[in-house]
């Protein structure tokens, strides 16, 4: 289910894909997440294939990658453009040629519709009721909030108009 190049996608790619190409200046560790979360999504409901491997966990603000998470943490502030993410314990650079036309064209719908919003409002847009979040959100106990693909295909393939 998850082809891309033989799994050479990665979310910290399509973080700094974000992060190169954001139409606001004002992407955060959090507007981060979100709009890495709402890329997800969209191109797994489209084409019922992961993007990359890597898991989203419910947090109490949201759907959260660990990875994601633990690569943004010296950033206090907006993440500028010309910024890159370095992945944690692997000596890859940023290389925007790995993605598809397809893996493009979702992400630049979800900067062009998302990106100059403000983190808050994402948060809204990701806490849905019965969503993957609310669904997977497990007060005091993280170990057990994996999001899973198919509760993200399920809520999302009939609420298509939230990406």
């Amino acid at each position: 289910m998850c082809d891309n190049k033989k799994n050479k996608i990665d979310i910290l790619d399509v973080a700094n894909y974000l992060i190169q190409n954001q139409n606001k200046n004002d992407y955060t560790k959090m507007k981060l997440q979100k709009m890495s979360f709402l890329i997800y999504v969209k191109y797994l409901v489209d084409t019922k294939e992961k993007l990359f491997k890597n898991i989203w966990e419910a947090w109490p603000y949201g759907p959260v990658s660990i990875d994601l998470y633990l690569a943004s943490q010296t950033y206090q502030r907006a993440i500028k453009p010309r910024t890159t993410l370095m992945p944690i314990k692997r000596n890859k650079k940023y290389d925007d040629t790995i993605f598809t036309n397809k893996q493009k064209e979702v992400m630049d719908y979800v900067i062009e519709n998302y990106g100059l919003k403000k983190a808050w409002e994402l948060v809204e847009i990701t806490h849905k009721n019965h969503g993957p979040w609310s669904d997977s959100y497990v007060h005091n106990d993280l170990t057990k909030n994996k999001i899973s693909d198919e509760k993200i295909i399920k809520f999302y393939s009939v609420a298509p108009n939230i990406v």
